[in-house]
């Protein structure tokens, strides 16, 4: 399985759909299945990421499970 990921919108619109676009290139090239972003309902809640703002936290780890 490969698990994607998208990033911040302020890497601009090129190359942030660029990026988006290359998971399901890469599954289909690797005939793996495709979850196309593992942090879905997640990303979008800044109480679930540590301090860093990077990183999910305890209380987001149930969503990604259940996400995968």
């Amino acid at each position: 399985m490969l698990c994607g990921i998208q990033i911040p919108s302020n890497y601009g619109q090129t190359y942030t759909m660029q990026f988006k676009d290359l998971y399901p290139l890469l599954a289909s090239q690797e005939r793996v299945q495709l979850l196309p972003f593992f942090l879905e309902g997640v990303a979008s809640k800044p109480e679930l990421f540590q301090s860093d703002r990077l990183h999910p936290n305890v209380a987001a780890q149930s969503i990604i499970f259940k996400n995968v």
